[in-house]
């Protein structure tokens, strides 16, 4: 087969006679003879003993059609032979595209990719800890928490947590987690202070020992657990030695706040009005938004009857941290001190929404609604108070005194022995026996906080 017209016309006998042939007698072959940019499949048959004639002839063909094809050179083997069962379907570029193989991904996307899930990852931090630096603490528990596991259990996020949490005075879950975080780091020392004030606040005195022998051995000389030894001091009374300690811890760190908040706080308990004042000057000129040192300007101008910059001082407290309950209830006092009852009980009631186990905040409500000529609530909220609270004298001569306006005498005196019999350092009890004998003689206003009842909560250590 020399002529090129020869070759073409022996495959298209070979195609006839392959399409005339029974399926049954066609087998696939997988011989693929390969050119420059073509190939060729070839379809052969085999026939068997007992074929006809006709595939006989079709055979013979293909044999001669592979000898020649085997004599022509390669850019001319361009023919190729496909069964009536090999025809392709189409498909759609949906199918072609699930078909594909995955390619790997290249290194500059892995690197675009990875930063984009950082900088998501900063950004969900950055707005978390923008929301505590704001006191808007819901949202800061919320964002902390939404936090991926890995991250969110982490001994810095744990302590931000905690730290929402004790400016929300919710010291019962800051509790918990600062103890997983002293848990998790034993010689952290960042945030420290505030869970040996949690444990303060919760009265739990052994805790609060562990923990500041714990952090006196990590670092004896860092001002967190100077404070916290301050605080063991100031649950055994001892408030000589917390000074001591608490000025160690201003001179150790001069620009650490919260330790001349307490040394503060120190010097009022001792009725040194002068030195609680500079401490908390001093603690402000640091931070101007530690609320904690506004707040404890305002107790100690309350405590010297200047109940207008008491307003002042509170207020600043209170906008700085609206959720702070012991900074309402500070509010509420001074404009109750002012005669500003409408002012004073929103403040309170605002107080008691934050915090419902505020009971320096119910009490000094009840003596606002007294002040407003309410007596029938005041008593109500007096009725509820000691319910929660049985064995403050304050509230049973407070009691006794409404009883007296309403007209009810025998119960009255009833509330005022109890009253009396309640009042272990008998620092009330004159006050008792002048209720009986002259009902009009005092007010019920004249029993303060620290008087009547216990002023653990009015205090931030």
């Amino acid at each position: 087969f020399k002529d090129p017209q020869d070759i073409q016309h022996t495959a298209a006998t070979v195609v006839t006679s392959s399409m005339t042939t029974p399926p049954q007698f066609l087998r696939r072959s997988n011989r693929v003879t390969r050119g420059s940019g073509s190939a060729v499949t070839v379809n052969s048959k085999q026939a068997s003993s007992g074929t006809s004639n006709t595939c006989g002839v079709g055979t013979a063909a293909s044999s001669v059609a592979m000898a020649g094809l085997r004599k022509t050179p390669l850019s001319m083997r361009q023919v190729h032979v496909q069964a009536p069962h090999e025809v392709q379907t189409t498909r759609t570029p949906e199918q072609s595209l699930a078909e594909e193989p995955s390619q790997p991904q290249s290194v500059e996307e892995a690197i675009v990719t990875s930063v984009a899930s950082l900088m998501e990852l900063l950004q969900q931090i950055g707005e978390a800890y923008q929301s505590l630096a704001s006191f808007a603490l819901d949202q800061a528990v919320q964002a902390f928490e939404a936090l991926p596991s890995h991250h969110c259990q982490t001994p810095w996020v744990q302590t931000q947590l905690a730290k929402a949490y004790f400016y929300w005075e919710r010291y019962e879950k800051a509790e918990a987690v600062f103890r997983e975080v002293h848990k998790i780091d034993p010689h952290r020392q960042e945030g420290m202070d505030l869970y040996a004030s949690t444990l303060w606040h919760l009265k739990k005195e052994v805790d609060l020992s562990v923990l500041a022998e714990a952090l006196r051995k990590s670092k004896h000389s860092s001002p967190q657990a100077l404070c916290a030894l301050a605080s063991v001091m100031n649950l055994n009374e001892d408030h000589d030695s917390a000074i001591t300690y608490l000025t160690r811890a201003t001179q150790v760190d001069p620009q650490f706040p919260y330790a001349h908040t307490l040394l503060g706080h120190e010097h009022f308990l001792q009725n040194n009005f002068d030195k609680a004042t500079a401490s908390m000057d001093q603690a402000v000129a640091i931070d101007s938004r530690h609320y904690n040192a506004w707040f404890g300007l305002s107790h100690v101008c309350h405590a010297q009857e200047r109940y207008v910059w008491s307003e002042v001082y509170a207020e600043r407290a209170v906008e700085i941290n609206p959720c702070s309950s012991v900074a309402l209830t500070q509010l509420g006092l001074a404009q109750f001190k002012l005669h500003k009852y409408e002012s004073a009980l929103c403040s309170l009631d605002k107080a008691i929404l934050v915090n419902p186990g505020n009971k320096i905040a119910k009490y000094q409500r009840a003596l606002v609604l007294e002040g407003m000529i309410r007596t029938e609530e005041a008593l109500a909220q007096l009725e509820e108070l000691s319910a929660c609270w049985p064995k403050e004298p304050g509230i049973y001569i407070a009691k006794g005194k409404l009883l007296q306006k309403l007209n009810l005498p025998h119960q009255a005196i009833l509330n005022f022995s109890w009253a009396k019999d309640f009042d272990k350092s008998g620092t009330i009890s004159e006050e008792v026996f002048s209720m009986l004998t002259d009902p009009e003689g005092s007010k019920m206003e004249d029993f303060s906080i620290d008087e009547g009842m216990d002023d653990s909560n009015s205090s931030d250590l």
